[in-house]
């Protein structure tokens, strides 16, 4: 029997799948990642800053009580302080991403108080993150921002992957309250 030399040749005509590859993991990348957070962060930062003003507001978590009238004569106006200085919105800033986080706080010191009230003092809470509470331990995004945020987290993910993932669906119900402190990323 004669020996039969074969040979065989494999020739790359496209290569649509490491295209796809590189793009999911250029969107759950570090730099991805990163990007998706920053831009998750700021809408979340516009929110909170969109929440000051004597209107109504979509993103405001709770309805504002009005000040006291004792206090209103005490500060000399019926426009909340809060409302009419612009300090605490003013005071609201975003960290750069971190090990997969993004922190966005105020280091006023009674920026804790407004948002979450004092009893002692008789300071309603004004929630001026689109957030929820069930007791002072249970928080969580409410429904408009989080339909918001997860559209923008899955657009950018779609974005950075060059249309590898595609759109989330968002969810129809509000996510599930976790414990921690909305002031202290707990």
């Amino acid at each position: 029997m004669e020996e039969v030399e074969l040979s065989l040749r494999i020739t790359l005509l496209e290569d649509t799948l490491s295209k796809e590859l590189k793009g999911i993991m250029k969107a759950f990348g570090t730099e991805g990642r990163d990007k998706t957070l920053s831009a998750v962060g700021s809408r979340f930062l516009e929110m909170g800053q969109s929440t000051f003003g004597a209107g109504r507001s979509w993103w405001r978590g709770n309805k504002w009580e009005p000040y006291s009238k004792g206090y209103a004569k005490y500060v000399g106006s019926s426009t909340p302080t809060l409302l009419r200085t612009g300090r605490l919105r003013n005071s609201l800033k975003m960290s750069p991403p971190r090990g997969g986080t993004v922190t966005i706080y105020s280091n006023l010191k009674y920026a804790g108080e407004q948002f979450i009230g004092n009893k002692k003092t008789g300071r309603p809470g004004r929630y001026y993150f689109p957030v929820e509470s069930k007791g002072a331990a249970l928080w969580r995004l409410n429904y408009k921002a989080e339909k918001v945020l997860v559209e923008l987290m899955g657009r950018t993910f779609m974005k950075l992957s060059r249309g590898a993932l595609s759109l989330p669906n968002v969810p129809t119900t509000a996510g599930t309250y976790s414990i921690g402190n909305p002031l202290r990323g707990e």
